[in-house]
């Protein structure tokens, strides 16, 4: 157990939300006096007795969310996170507050569809076909048949014309 989480505070710090952000719901926005006699609003949640003291950022974040009436805010959902940020210039963790994003509900699982024009459809034209007449048809007669009586039979030896 962490020793912080032995003596809860009345408001959250930073320190509180090591283990991740919070989403809580708003139950009240009040004006608190905060030491030294300062009066500061102040968040209240449905889930959780700490509060938070209300930043000029924070306080800006839930307006331009929820509108300007802080009435408004009330049962709105916020994130609660910590972020590195500055106090009197020096670096220290702070709390930021966000509109929780609302849970979407599962979505059955649709089939895949092909998309449009898949599987591609060859071209009009493609394959190439052969062009009429390719590849070339031997001509008639080509190649040439030997003539008939070509090449001559050889004569016995001495009866060839030129030992006559």
């Amino acid at each position: 157990m962490r020793y912080a989480d032995m003596f809860p505070g009345t408001y959250l710090k930073a320190s509180d939300l090591d283990a991740g952000p919070r989403v809580m719901t708003i139950k009240a926005v009040t004006i608190e006096d905060i030491g030294d006699d300062k009066h500061k609003p102040c968040l209240h949640f449905h889930e959780s007795q700490q509060g938070i003291v209300l930043n000029k950022t924070n306080g800006n974040t839930l307006a331009e969310a929820f509108g300007g009436e802080t009435d408004a805010w009330i049962g709105q959902r916020v994130e609660i996170y910590a972020e590195r940020t500055q106090f009197q210039g020096k670096p220290t963790m702070g709390i930021r507050l966000r509109p929780a994003q609302p849970a979407q509900p599962a979505q059955p699982a649709q089939p895949a569809q092909p998309a449009q024009g898949y599987p591609p459809q060859p071209a009009q034209g493609y394959p190439p076909q052969p062009a009429q007449g390719y590849p070339p048809q031997p001509a008639q007669g080509y190649p040439p048949q030997p003539a008939q009586g070509y090449p001559p039979q050889s004569a016995p030896p001495g009866t060839e014309p030129w030992n006559q």
